[in-house]
């Protein structure tokens, strides 16, 4: 799987089947934290190092990194596991709070942006939003669709960054 992310760590996917590829990819990887194994390898096969390098290039791939880092920090409560230790020592090593704190700080200039080949990420229609937003005119249920995924995306983004930054300091 980390070899499949790792394609996609300085562009964004080009179809918007590779998009829901690549998501795919990182939904798998996500949940295959859960077990401490897998976040113990995770760690050993640079994971956390390669979700680093997602998230500073900036491109679509960069908001699913931050969810398979939560995942890896954020292991149970009720126990001090050092599976997940590890992963927060490793994540704090690779620079994670450089790009961990302008993002909670909200600079739209440091978040991963969305592939243009998915909803989020349409550029066209979110220029004619831009530019219907000056007028009265009537906005359109797709244009509305698309603003809506791209706020969620950003959210998105910013909920994963606190989650994460909480974990590191429980």
């Amino acid at each position: 799987l980390l070899q499949c992310v790792a394609q996609y760590r300085k562009r964004d996917p080009s179809s918007e089947e590779e998009c829901e590829y690549i998501e795919n990819i990182f939904d798998s990887l996500a949940s295959s934290m859960q077990s401490e194994e897998n976040v113990n390898s995770f760690v050993e096969k640079e994971g956390v190092e390669l979700m680093q390098r997602c998230i500073q290039q900036g491109v679509h791939s960069g908001s699913a990194s931050l969810k398979v880092l939560f995942f890896a920090v954020s292991g149970p409560f009720s126990t001090k596991s050092k599976s997940y230790q590890r992963a927060t020592e490793a994540f704090v090593n690779a620079g994670g709070l450089k790009s961990l704190f302008p993002i909670i700080m909200g600079k739209k200039s440091i978040l991963p942006k969305p592939s243009p080949n998915c909803d989020a990420g349409n550029i066209k229609l979110l220029k004619k939003y831009a530019e219907y937003a000056k007028s009265v005119k009537k906005k359109s249920k797709k244009m509305k669709q698309v603003v809506a995924l791209n706020r969620e995306w950003y959210r998105e983004i910013e909920s994963y960054a606190i989650q994460i930054l909480f974990h590191l300091t429980r």
